[in-house]
C-alpha cells in the first residue's frame, strides 16, 4: 500500500502592508444553519459575533481569539475556574429578553393564523400587496445586514409583523401565501433560526438547500407609482396627500386650494416662498 501526502505551503502574509484579506467559509453549498451550540454542522459566519456575541470570537485568519464583550481572562483554583474580565460599556438587562419573548410570542399567533389562512384555500386573487411586503422586507433585512444595521434589522421584523397582521383578512390564495411566507421566514432565520424553521415545518418545507436558498429580490414590484407627499404650511406638517409619483409644484398646489381643509390655513394669506422637494414634501411659507 502506498501512501501519497500531498503538503502545500504559502508565502508568509505580509501583514505590515495595507490591504483587504477575506476569509471564505469552506462549504460546498450554502446551509442555513445559524445554531451555535449545534456540535455536528459549522454554523454559518454571522452567528458568532453577529446574531449571538461571544465573549471571544475565533479569528480564523490569524488562528488566535480576538476579546469581543470580554477585555481579559484568567485561570484560578488549578485551572478549575476561569475568569472573564467583561468590557465596562457591556450592560445585561432582562428588559430586552423579555420584549424579544413577547414579541415572538406575537410572531407565533400570526404564524398560525397565516397557517389557517393557507388551509382555507382561498381562491385565487390579483391582490399583489402581500409580495410588496415580502420583497420590500427581503430587500431591506439585506440591505441591513450588509451595512451591520442590526437594530433597523428589529425595526424590519416590527413593521412587517404589523403589516402582515394587517394584511390577513384580505382572503389571499395558498400557493401565493406559502410563497411569500417561506420567503419572509428564510429573511428570519439569521435572526431567529430556531423559531423560522419550525415555522417552516409547519409548512411542510423541508430544510434543502434549494429549497430554502436566500430568496431574491423581485425590483420590479417594488417600484411605486404613488408617494405619500407630506403637506407643510409654514414649517408645520397640516397632510400627506397619497398621490402619483413625480407630480409638478404646479399640479401640488392646484390640488391644496381645492382642498378646503389646507386652503383656510392659506386664504387670505400671501405665498412669501414654497419649498417644494419632488416626491416627498413641499412647505408653504405664508404671511397674513
Amino acid at each position: 500500500m502506498v501512501f501519497i501526502i500531498f503538503c502545500s505551503c504559502e508565502n508568509e502574509i505580509d501583514r505590515d502592508k495595507e490591504g483587504l484579506i477575506i476569509y471564505q467559509e469552506n462549504q460546498i453549498s450554502w446551509v442555513r444553519n445559524f445554531e451555535p451550540l449545534n456540535p455536528v454542522s459549522v454554523c454559518r459566519w454571522p452567528t458568532k459575533g453577529a446574531i449571538y456575541e461571544p465573549l471571544y470570537i475565533y479569528n480564523p485568519i490569524k488562528t488566535d481569539w480576538t476579546p469581543w464583550l470580554a477585555t481579559d481572562y484568567t485561570w484560578q483554583v488549578n485551572n478549575k475556574k476561569l475568569l472573564f474580565t467583561i468590557r465596562t460599556d457591556v450592560q445585561w438587562s432582562d428588559e430586552g429578553i423579555n420584549s424579544s419573548f413577547k414579541f415572538l410570542q406575537k410572531l407565533w399567533v400570526l404564524n398560525q393564523k397565516i397557517i389557517e389562512e393557507i388551509d382555507c384555500e382561498h381562491p385565487q386573487n390579483s391582490n399583489n400587496e402581500l409580495e410588496k411586503i415580502t420583497n420590500r422586507f427581503i430587500s431591506n433585512v439585506q440591505n441591513n445586514i450588509e451595512t451591520f444595521s442590526y437594530n433597523k434589522i428589529i425595526a424590519n421584523f416590527h413593521e412587517t409583523y404589523s403589516l402582515l397582521n394587517n394584511l390577513i383578512k384580505n382572503k389571499i390564495d395558498k400557493v401565493t401565501w406559502t410563497d411569500n411566507y417561506k420567503k419572509i421566514l428564510i429573511t428570519m432565520s439569521p435572526v431567529i433560526p430556531h423559531f423560522a424553521n419550525e415555522c417552516l415545518s409547519k409548512l411542510k418545507i423541508k430544510n434543502r438547500t434549494e429549497e430554502n436558498a436566500w430568496p431574491k429580490i423581485n425590483k420590479n414590484i417594488l417600484i411605486e407609482n404613488k408617494v405619500n407627499f407630506v403637506i407643510q404650511i409654514n414649517g408645520k406638517k397640516r397632510g400627506v396627500y397619497h398621490i402619483s409619483k413625480d407630480t409638478s409644484e404646479k399640479e401640488l398646489i392646484k390640488k391644496i386650494n381645492d382642498d378646503q381643509k389646507l386652503k383656510n390655513f392659506i386664504e387670505n394669506k400671501s405665498i412669501k416662498n414654497t419649498i417644494f422637494i419632488p416626491n416627498k414634501l413641499v412647505n408653504i411659507i405664508v404671511t397674513d
